[in-house]
C-alpha cells in the first residue's frame, strides 16, 4: 500500500529593517571646554546600538521609522533665515519676578541677564558661551548628573544640553520652555538636562513642550 507523500510546510519570516542610524561625524563636534566630555561621549555614542523594542525601555517605542540618515545639523547662523521667535513665547511667566531669559534658536543663543543679577555673581547664559568665558565651571559639570553610558542618545553630546546649578544657599525658579512650528519635513530633538541643587539651595524647575507634529523628541533629564 502506498503511502502518501508528506507535505512540509514552512514559513520564514522576513526580517525587520533595520533602525537607521545618524549620518554624524567626529568633525562635527564643537571645540571648547567641553572637548573631554565630547570625546568620551563620542566614542559611547559610536559604540552603542540604536535602541530596539527588544529593549525593554524601548519596547513601546518603534524607532524604524526614525528617518536618522536624513537628519542634519543646521548650518552655522541657520537662525539668520528663521522667523523670530513668537512674542507669547518670550513673555516672562514671573512678571516682576524676571531675572533673566536665554533664547536658542539653531546655532545661536541669546542670553539676558539682569543687572542686579549679574552683580550678584550669578552666571546665566547659553552652553556655549559659557565653554569660552567661564571654562573653569563648565568643564566639571556636563556629564555627571545624566552619563553619556546611559544611552544612544544621550550620548548625542552635540544637541541640546542644559546645565542647572544652583550653589549652595542659592534659590532660583527655572522655566525650560521648548517650542516648534509644525513643518513638513522630520525634525529630531535630542535633549539633556542635568540639574545639581547644593547643600541649603532650592530649585523650582518648570517645563513646558510643545514640540510640533513632525519633531522626534528623546530627552534625558536628572
Amino acid at each position: 500500500m502506498n503511502e502518501k507523500p508528506k507535505v512540509v510546510l514552512t514559513r520564514a519570516r522576513r526580517p525587520e529593517p533595520a533602525v537607521r542610524t545618524f549620518p554624524f561625524t567626529s568633525g562635527m563636534l564643537p571645540h571648547g571646554a567641553l572637548d573631554d566630555y565630547r570625546a568620551h561621549a563620542w566614542e559611547t555614542y559610536t559604540r552603542l546600538a540604536m535602541p530596539s523594542v527588544t529593549e525593554e525601555a524601548w519596547r513601546r517605542t518603534d524607532l524604524r521609522d526614525l528617518p536618522a540618515d536624513r537628519v542634519h545639523l543646521p548650518a552655522k547662523g541657520a537662525y539668520h533665515d528663521l522667523a523670530p521667535a513668537p512674542a507669547h513665547l518670550l513673555k516672562p511667566l514671573t512678571a516682576d519676578a524676571h531675572g533673566g531669559q536665554v533664547v536658542l534658536l539653531p546655532g545661536a543663543g541669546k542670553p539676558f541677564l539682569s543687572q542686579e543679577l549679574a552683580a550678584k555673581g550669578i552666571i546665566f547664559t547659553d552652553l556655549l558661551t559659557a565653554e569660552k568665558e567661564h571654562p573653569e565651571l563648565v568643564s566639571g559639570m556636563a556629564g555627571q548628573i545624566v552619563r553619556p553610558e546611559e544611552g544612544k542618545f544621550a550620548a548625542l553630546a552635540y544637541l541640546s544640553h542644559i546645565l542647572v546649578w544652583v550653589d549652595d544657599g542659592a534659590s532660583v525658579t527655572y522655566v525650560h520652555e521648548a517650542a516648534s512650528p509644525d513643518e513638513n519635513g522630520p525634525a529630531v530633538h535630542a535633549g539633556i538636562v542635568e540639574i545639581k541643587v547644593s547643600d541649603g539651595a532650592s530649585l523650582r524647575f518648570v517645563e513646558l513642550q510643545s514640540w510640533g507634529r513632525h519633531v522626534w523628541n528623546f530627552s534625558h533629564e536628572r
